[in-house]
């Protein structure tokens, strides 16, 4: 029984045209079931990474206005973020101690965003690629909030980034006016996060 077992193993090298045809179609139909899925869970990921990023900076922003004495006029000195667009229309924002009212500008190369004769610097300038299909925007026609230094307080209060793609689903990065940062849904279809007062 195995000897005959055996010559029928040997005979039987390959696939036929048939059951090739049979694995392509499983293939395939297994691909076009997957690959949106993935494709979508990608670009989630995305959103959602750009987000914390977002709510490390403005944390750290805070924590920079914390270090500076208080006592300033605000109109003086301020730790502020500003939001827009950067090289080639990739989105951007910009950390910076704003000086006198000035702002900086994001769109110009890190560690040149804040160039002047004025005594602000820069903290730091995050680009987001114009590849990633990812934009920013805020509540606010400015673009730019802040903390005022020696204290935690964020102006204005309920300032919103948004981050959004050209994909279904955004996460906003709320600040209040206490300077705490969280993250909610606008429209609710990210799970596991708040949706969006």
């Amino acid at each position: 029984m195995l000897a005959q077992l055996m010559r029928i193993a040997m005979k039987a090298k390959g696939l036929t045209l048939i059951e090739l045809a049979v694995v392509v179609a499983v293939l395939a139909v297994i691909l076009t079931l997957a690959v949106p899925s993935m494709s979508d869970l990608i670009f989630r990921r995305r959103i959602e990474g750009i987000a914390s990023e977002l709510v490390s900076d403005i944390q750290l922003l805070r924590a920079q206005a914390l270090l500076k004495p208080g006592g300033y006029d605000v109109k003086e000195l301020v730790a502020a973020i500003q939001v827009g667009n950067g090289l080639g229309a990739d989105a951007c924002y910009t950390l910076y101690w704003q000086w006198d009212g000035s702002t900086c500008d994001c769109s110009k190369p890190p560690g040149q965003a804040c160039q002047s004769a004025t005594p602000w610097a820069e903290i730091k300038t995050v680009h987001l690629p114009k590849t990633s299909g990812l934009k920013l925007s805020t509540n606010e026609p400015s673009a730019t909030g802040g903390f005022e230094p020696g204290l935690h307080w964020f102006d204005p209060a309920g300032f919103r980034v948004t981050v959004a793609g050209n994909r279904a689903g955004s996460l906003s990065v709320l600040v209040d006016k206490l300077g705490r940062v969280s993250i909610c849904s606008p429209d609710g279809s990210f799970k596991n996060y708040v949706k969006c007062q």
